[in-house]
């Protein structure tokens, strides 16, 4: 967990090369400097070998199945330690499928973990184990699918953080949010959006990006927002938003007989974004996922 600053700055690199988003030159604090490409997804699942944490037994033949091992404040049986370091390296390697695909594989087993063993409270997890106390850095699951990682402080997300949620509904996806976080709540520059893995349903996006500055989960200002359809056709919006609202400027035009209003994409004038007069008074633009239950 312990990490040079600028290996904490990784992700930022790893959305603007997945989702083809430019960051501004100026950085948040500086993340454009000294920055390592990393993927956000992997082709196919990795198998994560299982990894000795201070005195945590993982081997079946030391520690057999349904028995315990003490790992910090709970005593965990080895399934549920070995599918809550597996999810907690998936998210440090930056690889957001393989944590989502994780999840979905141990779902009976991280909801035994979190609703039995924790009793549904929230607990900080580091590789010195599991606390109360969340604390500094490290990962912390706020439902069985739900899970959060990076630096928390007086219980909450502060600083640079990332939200992450499998579900599955028609097809398996995952949920994210990534950026700035204080007091739990994005506030500062980030990202939110989802993407489907597998197959994508009928009419659905398989990915779309929502990025720009935050205040208090809902974006603000100059904002940018990316889909990639089922066929791998990618388009970029640009737009202004208050409150999570749209605000609808001179890059609008009103679609009289349609009765929206039509943004085009700055990739081709063939697509464009269509909302209603109603639509436009509506927060849109905000954080999927947020920390407060």
């Amino acid at each position: 967990m312990k990490r040079k600053r600028k290996e904490r700055y990784r992700l930022w690199a790893a959305v603007a090369v997945l989702y083809a988003v430019v960051l501004p030159v100026s950085g948040l604090m500086g993340m454009t400097e000294n920055r390592q490409n990393a993927r956000m997804q992997s082709e196919s699942v990795r198998e994560v070998e299982p990894v000795n944490k201070q005195g945590a037994v993982k081997e079946n033949e030391e520690n057999p199945t349904g028995s315990e091992t003490v790992f910090g404040e709970l005593s965990l049986t080895a399934e549920q330690l070995d599918a809550a370091e597996a999810v907690f390296s998936s998210l440090e390697s930056l690889d957001l499928e393989q944590a989502a695909r994780l999840m979905d594989r141990e779902q009976d087993v991280l909801a035994d973990l979190f609703y039995e063993t924790m009793g549904g409270t929230r607990y900080l997890y580091t590789p010195s184990g599991f606390t109360a106390q969340i604390e500094g850095e490290g990962m912390v699951f706020t439902m069985p699918g739900t899970v959060f990682y990076g630096y928390f402080k007086d219980g909450k997300p502060r600083g640079e953080c990332l939200a992450l949620q499998f579900i599955n509904v028609d097809s398996p996806r995952y949920n994210y949010s990534y950026g700035i976080w204080r007091d739990g709540r994005m506030t500062g520059y980030g990202s939110t959006g989802y993407c489907y893995y597998e197959n994508v349903p009928q009419g659905e996006m398989a990915k779309t990006v929502k990025q720009g500055n935050f205040k208090n989960d809902l974006l603000e200002g100059e904002i940018s927002y990316e889909t990639t359809g089922a066929d791998g056709t990618v388009s970029h919006w640009y737009m202004a938003a208050s409150e999570g609202a749209t605000v609808i400027d001179t890059r609008w035009i009103w679609m009289e007989e349609e009765k929206e209003y039509q943004l085009m994409s700055a990739d081709a004038q063939s697509h464009g974004y269509l909302i209603s007069e109603e639509q436009a008074g509506q927060v849109m633009w905000m954080n999927l996922l947020g920390w407060e239950v």
